[in-house]
């Protein structure tokens, strides 16, 4: 009977938790009062991983201000997880609220993992967040794989690996069904901004993963057809792939950077001065951020001797204080930098995520921080060596965190497959 309470009860806590969730972090980042832009879409739009002034929308207003655009407020009304058709039916509050000039859409990449309510037989199922989140869980661990795929063998085809058979796919939508909703989402927005006296301005995904190109034909698509502006951030993002690869502009989880969102800032800013929305010069470089000094993503290798592996080799910012946590499986947890020592701890507590179990070996190497710790040099090489202890234990993983003066995580390397 006590089981089958939980059963119950648990579905339902989270429903009511996420919910509560999901108001906080939307009036969070959106605010109220007028503005001159209004920014939609997903967390590619909210900046997942990054504090609000670093996502696209928040680097974007800091611009404005630079070149003197007095009414230069961006709202950010992007949401984790929000698929196309919540765009187009919250654009009608939006365009009333903050009467933008411009609204700039990224959308569509989570239409693949839920359905749309005006078109199910299962509109019950799919008002729960808590079912929504299942979904996409399963569908960030599939589209996880391919980023990995991608990043061992850069040549190959982009695939996204099959659901086992015990995945959650009752009520999920076919290709054709979501290729149908986000075509007339995106035309509709375009429709609903331009009754509202605002400029659309769609933005593609910037990566070529399928879940992505799905997205960004039908965008190119919609905007041929409609006359809508688009900026392709596929085309725009591709020198910054090919100069720093994907760990120097994405996180694991293909979400951007600071830095990728300073690209976007910048290409979206030109935009608005071609669609007379603003009136200032074009930015020349949108690729300057990648020539900041703080730019350069840490190169982390394994550091071999006469054929016994060592420990890591780094080469990263000079004076920085580096510290290698270690797993014995992969899969996600969260540490925190305190007195100077790295910790795992709760979500909510959050400064950077990396690829790891939060395991024996994790919380044993948070404990040894002072021999897993080192100030690079003068010239940002250091090295760390793996303590005995670690001498037989397969499968081996690891991440390097990059600290700052001032004890704060600036950030963390990928995983390091040791063994």
């Amino acid at each position: 009977m006590a089981l089958a309470l939980g059963i119950v009860l648990v579905p339902v806590v989270l429903e009511v938790l996420l919910r509560v969730g999901a108001a906080f972090v939307q009036g969070d980042r959106a605010g109220t009062g007028q503005a001159l832009v209004v920014c939609q879409g997903d967390s590619n739009t909210f900046g997942l991983h990054l504090d609000a002034d670093e996502a696209y929308p928040g680097q974007l207003e800091t611009l404005l201000r630079e070149h003197g655009v007095a009414d230069a407020r961006v709202v950010n009304r992007g949401v984790p997880g929000k698929p196309s058709w919540v765009v187009r039916n919250e654009l009608v509050d939006d365009l009333e609220r903050y009467q933008p000039k411009a609204v700039v859409v990224l959308v569509g990449v989570n239409d693949r993992n839920q359905v749309r309510p005006d078109d199910s037989s299962s509109k019950l199922l799919e008002r729960s967040r808590f079912v929504r989140m299942v979904r996409r869980t399963w569908s960030n661990v599939r589209e996880t794989s391919a980023v990995e795929e991608k990043k061992a063998n850069p040549d190959s085809v982009s695939r996204i690996a099959d659901a086992p058979k015990f995945a959650m796919v009752w009520g999920t939508p076919d290709g054709p069904s979501i290729e149908r909703w986000t075509r007339e989402s995106l035309r509709a927005i375009v429709d609903t901004v331009r009754d509202g006296g605002a400029k659309p301005i769609l933005l593609t995904y910037f990566d070529d993963f399928s879940t992505m190109e799905f997205v960004t034909k039908l965008t190119l698509e919609v905007g041929a057809q409609t006359g809508a502006r688009v900026v392709d951030l596929r085309e725009v993002m591709k020198p910054a792939l090919k100069r720093f690869g994907r760990d120097g502009v994405e996180y694991p989880d293909a979400h951007l950077r600071s830095v990728g969102y300073a690209i976007v800032a910048r290409a979206v800013f030109n935009a608005l001065v071609d669609e007379h929305v603003i009136d200032a010069a074009p930015i020349a470089n949108v690729l300057e951020p990648l020539d900041a000094p703080t730019t350069r993503p840490p190169k982390v290798e394994l550091w071999n001797d006469e054929g016994r592996l060592r420990g890591v080799r780094i080469e990263f910012q000079p004076g920085l204080t580096a510290q290698l946590m270690l797993s014995n499986a992969t899969g996600a947890a969260t540490v925190r930098f305190v007195s100077g020592i790295v910790r795992p701890v709760g979500k909510q507590n959050a400064t950077a995520r990396v690829k790891l179990a939060r395991g024996e070996l994790l919380n044993d190497s948070a404990r040894h921080a002072t021999e897993y710790t080192v100030q690079l040099d003068a010239t940002g090489n250091g090295r760390i060596e793996l303590l005995p202890a670690t001498e037989n234990v397969t499968p081996l993983v690891g991440c390097v965190v990059f600290v700052d003066a001032n004890g704060e995580i600036l950030t963390t390397s990928s995983a390091i497959q040791f063994r």
